[in-house]
């Protein structure tokens, strides 16, 4: 008979806040409210922003059922994770264009360039960059200035900000969103040619063991 599966590792800590002592249920609130921070920064990190001892940390740990921080910060980890979802082509079949979408990208006969750019800009880029004008094709530049030598000249310069991070390399988390909903555009309006070479490709993927399953190596 199968084991019952226990509750999120959050879970357990909100609902054993109450019976926990004082200093515990600072330390634990402070969890519970900074969980993402419990799972990427070293616990005396967490203690100095907590001001807390780092001990506390283990003892929380212990008082909730685990064997030390690492164990509970493991599960926390774990918990965050998203569940293996289905190929995208699979998800994408019920994708819906909405009212928003900027067709006019992807819709146009010409051959597109997309060149993703940030300072310092690579020499690959800008190269790339224009041949496709000299080319006749399309440019797309996703880029964090439109002063940016790659979007010169771009048709559809897409702006994204870098250089606001904290920390000490760029954020490239604008790029990659643009370059995912470039992705999803080009594959909704592909129609079922696109879903067909999609699934070719993840075929090639699975056949040649390039991705780790829940099944192991």
């Amino acid at each position: 008979m199968a084991e019952p599966s226990r509750a999120s590792p959050l879970s357990e800590l909100r609902s054993a806040l109450p019976s926990l002592p004082m200093r515990l249920r600072e330390v634990g609130r402070f969890v519970a409210a900074n969980d993402y921070d419990a799972t990427t920064r070293s616990m005396r990190e967490l203690a100095s922003v907590a001001g807390a001892d780092p001990a506390s940390f283990t003892r929380l740990a212990k008082a909730l059922g685990y064997s030390g921080w690492e164990e509970l910060r493991a599960a926390l980890t774990e918990a965050r994770r998203p569940p293996q979802s289905q190929p995208f082509s699979l998800r994408a079949k019920n994708r819906r264009r909405g009212p928003d979408s900027d067709v006019s990208l992807v819709s146009e006969k010409l051959d597109a360039v997309v060149v993703i750019g940030f300072a310092p800009y690579s020499r690959a880029s800008v190269l790339s960059a224009r041949a496709a004008r000299r080319a006749g094709a399309r440019l797309i530049a996703i880029a964090d200035t439109l002063t940016a030598p790659v979007a010169e000249g771009a048709d559809h310069p897409l702006l994204f900000e870098s250089a606001a991070s904290p920390g000490f390399f760029p954020s490239l988390t604008g790029a990659v969103a643009i370059a995912q909903s470039l992705a999803a555009a080009a594959f909704t309006l592909g129609g079922a040619v696109a879903k067909k070479r999609l699934e070719e490709t993840e075929a090639r993927l699975a056949a040649t063991s390039e991705y780790v399953t829940e099944k192991g190596l």
